[in-house]
């Protein structure tokens, strides 16, 4: 009888069921800054790999909470910065969403290049000029 119960527990067992993606948002760490309100940073991590996006935004950290990763409710334009954020998690989860939907494998790279919030900067010469020039026009 006990064996019977043994085999039947290890047989309904889930398998360990790995975390494809995880979205956190940090703020930056710096020992030496002038500012002492700290970046934002958005780091998702895709099977082991890591990237690291940097949002724009600051706060201090007396308004941030780290159990929601997300800003108190007294800090003055809260729900605004908290739709922000929003906003981008929405966007990766869609995107990771599409990408499986077309049974396409979500990697970084994959991320990066569908994401409407990472814009591809042209630093060279050349780049630069034509901005100039698009925006001198």
């Amino acid at each position: 009888m006990f064996v019977y119960i043994l085999l039947y527990t290890f047989a309904y067992v889930k398998p360990y069921e790995q975390k494809i993606m995880t979205l956190h948002y940090y703020l930056e760490r710096r020992k030496k800054r002038k500012n002492p309100e700290l970046s934002i940073l958005l780091f998702v991590r895709i099977k082991g790999k890591l990237l690291k996006i940097g949002t724009s935004e600051r706060i201090l950290p007396k308004y941030w909470d780290l159990g929601t990763e997300r800003p108190k409710k007294d800090y003055p334009g809260a729900g605004l910065l908290t739709d922000f954020l929003d906003s981008w998690e929405e966007e990766i989860k869609a995107v990771t969403r599409e990408a499986r939907i077309l049974r396409r494998t979500v990697t970084i790279e994959y991320l990066k290049s569908h994401l409407s919030f990472i814009t591809k900067r042209d630093y060279s010469f050349f780049g630069i000029w034509d901005k100039w020039i698009t925006e001198e026009s």
